[in-house]
């Protein structure tokens, strides 16, 4: 739907009226919704304009739960907003089949990689094997084949290891929790990958509890493949001065995680296309993780954001609407 500088329709779309129940319901909700519309203005800024709200009706006036996307139209010869709302059960259905789509094509793509790392230790051990036999007689002159037989088998456990700890969502439903522990967990996941050596972690979360409602697993796999990002583009950073940084925040409506890394920063021209779905910036990456976490964020109402600095790192900018209070939090 359009509206007016002045918060007047303009135009609305038949499947409008059909999303909320008809044009009777619509023109009941209206007021509700237009005051939702205008208290949420104020959180625009210049460089994002555009706002992003999740929305649930009251159960008097049907009770379904929205996504409300709006953009100012700025044009010499009109004004006013763009509104669009989407269903959320429609939107969650259509994550819900991506990101499936996404771990589809991740496992294909680990089980290939899995098969050339176990492919290349094999034949490191039958060499070994073969060096042992001939150097039986010998005692000392045997220890350096098996520290190398243990390095292979350990290389062959560790590609097993995240073969089997691939993680593949089902369906979960939304759900209400506490963002600190999903934000610590994802952390947690990510650095037990090892996915590069030296990185120094400075995690820090707000003391209160920031209740949030949304696919738990699915906001900890975004997160989590956001953080896994930016360590990698720390690959070239020396050992000593691999940072990255996680802070998160809360005001009255949103929780706030900034991830920073000091990696050489991303250009304009790929800052342009850093959320096409296979577009990536390295060569052993899929490029479907950033897409995939930022759906994941805008299905529970948020916004992912990225700020790069050449030589000075990148900074993801992840925003959740939080919670309504529950009955013993107003009293606190």
């Amino acid at each position: 739907m359009i509206l007016r500088d002045d918060s007047s329709l303009d135009f609305v779309s038949d499947s409008m009226h059909d999303m909320i129940g008809g044009e009777a319901a619509f023109d009941k909700a209206w007021p509700w919704l237009l005051e939702k519309i205008r208290s949420s203005l104020s959180a625009a800024t210049e460089q994002h304009p555009d706002l992003l709200l999740s929305a649930n009706l009251p159960d008097e006036l049907g009770g379904q739960s929205f996504f409300i996307h709006i953009f100012p139209i700025d044009d010499e010869l009109c004004g006013g907003l763009l509104v669009v709302i989407k269903d959320r059960k429609a939107v969650d259905g259509l994550q819900a089949d991506l990101q499936l789509a996404s771990h589809t094509r991740q496992l294909s793509e680990g089980f290939r990689q899995v098969a050339h790392d176990i492919n290349t230790p094999l034949n490191s051990l039958a060499i070994n094997v073969a060096v042992l036999k001939n150097r039986l007689p010998a005692d000392h002159s045997c220890q350096e084949p098996l520290r190398s037989l243990d390095a292979d088998i350990r290389r062959l456990g560790h590609s097993l290891q995240g073969l089997v700890a691939q993680p593949i969502i089902h369906g979960e439903a939304a759900s209400r929790f506490d963002l600190r522990r999903v934000v610590l967990e994802a952390a947690v996941l990510v650095r037990s990958r090892d996915l590069l050596e030296d990185v120094q972690y400075d995690v820090s979360l707000p003391d209160r509890s920031v209740q949030i409602v949304a696919v738990r697993e699915s906001i900890k796999q975004a997160i989590a493949g956001i953080i896994a990002n930016a360590i990698e583009a720390m690959v070239d950073v020396a050992r000593d001065q691999r940072h990255l940084t996680v802070r998160m925040s809360a005001d009255d409506e949103w929780a706030t995680i900034t991830i920073h890394d000091c990696g050489p920063g991303i250009d304009s021209v790929s800052m342009l296309r850093i959320f096409h779905l296979h577009y990536t910036t390295k060569a052993s990456r899929s490029g479907v993780g950033l897409p995939t976490a930022r759906i994941a964020l805008h299905g529970a109402g948020g916004r992912l954001q990225l700020e790069s600095t050449p030589t000075k790192g990148t900074t993801a900018k992840i925003s959740l609407p939080l919670a309504a209070l529950q009955p013993h939090e107003i009293d606190q």
